[in-house]
């Protein structure tokens, strides 16, 4: 009974997120989607986009990892560059989430069944995961790499019953599959790597392990965080265009989950 309900709950999940996929059209962060899906593999890589305003052309840094993108592009090249096709990946993304929060709900709390089938519930109809599983950017990736992340820590690390070289293997993996993915995937990978940290002083893992964990994670999370920084565009003054400077984007960043974006965070 439990399986069906989580069948039927995978299907209000992707039912819900496929009706009107491609109904709407690009709006300017997709149309940036599509054009880094078209690239080369190499233009693809290096992060690198074309802006222009009809009468000059930029040569700009996107501030996303290639991930997404080489993964879109190989979509559109099978499926074609119409919206739907473009948010496929997204919706595919979303809708792997529900099952994922069944099992780590499962795994989290002991015989955690109705635990499991509620975080799937909510996963299924929440609006946030509709509205992003049905937009050709990589946020519904973000979040279902994250989780998997969390599920393979706590099986690498927390699960006692099970050999952890082949969990810790799949763990370094996707973490690192997450970073290339999203900057800020790095955020959720120390905080783990400091989880590990802490459970290596009360002496509750292996010592080897975990110090060999925690010096992969933080050379992953702190290699991509070094990646974006030094990949981030140069000022520049020409027509058209205004640089961003990122203290003014982080100012932004916190108005906007603070006070919210209607506030004049200057004033």
């Amino acid at each position: 009974m439990r399986r069906w309900l989580l069948v039927f709950l995978i299907l209000i999940a992707f039912g819900r997120g496929v009706l009107g996929l491609g109904a709407k059209s690009l709006w300017w962060d997709e149309s940036l989607s599509l054009h880094r899906a078209h690239q080369d593999l190499s233009t693809i890589l290096s992060n690198q986009i074309t802006l222009t305003d009809n009468l000059q052309q930029v040569i700009t840094v996107d501030n996303h990892p290639p991930l997404y993108f080489l993964l879109l592009g190989l979509v559109v090249r099978i499926l074609g560059k119409t919206e739907f096709a473009l948010r496929f990946l997204s919706l595919a993304c979303a809708v792997l989430t529900v099952p994922l929060l069944y099992v780590t709900a499962r795994r989290l709390i002991p015989r955690g069944h109705v635990a499991g089938l509620a975080a799937a519930a909510l996963g299924a109809l929440s609006p946030m995961y509709l509205w992003y599983g049905q937009e050709a950017r990589m946020y519904t990736m973000l979040a279902f790499l994250s989780l998997l992340s969390f599920y393979l820590y706590i099986r690498a690390f927390f699960d006692s019953s099970q050999k952890r070289t082949g969990w810790i293997a799949a763990y370094v993996g996707v973490s690192a599959l997450l970073v290339l993915t999203h900057y800020l995937g790095a955020l959720l990978i120390i905080a783990e790597a400091v989880g590990l940290a802490v459970m290596l002083v009360r002496g509750k893992a292996s010592r080897r392990v975990a110090i060999a964990a925690i010096v992969l994670l933080l050379a992953v999370s702190l290699g991509s965080l070094f990646n974006a920084s030094r990949s981030m565009p140069a000022d520049t003054d020409q027509l058209g265009f205004r640089f961003i400077p990122l203290l003014e984007l982080l100012r932004d960043l916190l108005n906007s989950f603070s006070l919210g974006l209607s506030v004049d965070a200057v004033s």
